[in-house]
């Protein structure tokens, strides 16, 4: 029993890492999303198996699918934000500054 539940949380780790790649390149690298829209979806994913404990008790799968949800998504957010932090560090590229005309002392003849 306790090695066929480690080798679900092993087969739920990687189908989510493999999920989320996908996710990454096609989705969170091309749009810009705020990172508080995931944050609201992450409290709502958490919330839910309490709001249905009694109703969806029975049905394993379920519980599955929720917790590879809030892995994709706590993966996103944490995703957003590191992308959001070196576009915050990214230095800013511009013209240099002009610099002032200097008369250069000449010896005359």
């Amino acid at each position: 029993m306790l090695w066929q539940q480690f080798l679900i949380i092993l087969a739920l780790t990687a189908i989510s890492l493999v999920i989320f790649y996908y996710i990454r390149i096609t989705i969170l690298l091309r749009y810009k999303i705020n990172k508080n829209y995931l944050l609201v979806a992450l409290i709502i994913l958490f919330a839910l198996p309490f709001l249905f404990a009694k109703k969806y008790r029975a049905l394993q799968w379920i519980q599955y699918i929720q917790v590879l949800l809030v892995s994709l998504t706590f993966l996103s957010y944490m995703e957003i934000a590191r992308i959001d932090k070196a576009e915050k560090n990214k230095p800013i590229i511009g013209r240099p500054k002009a610099k002032p005309s200097r008369i250069k002392n000449k010896k005359s003849k």
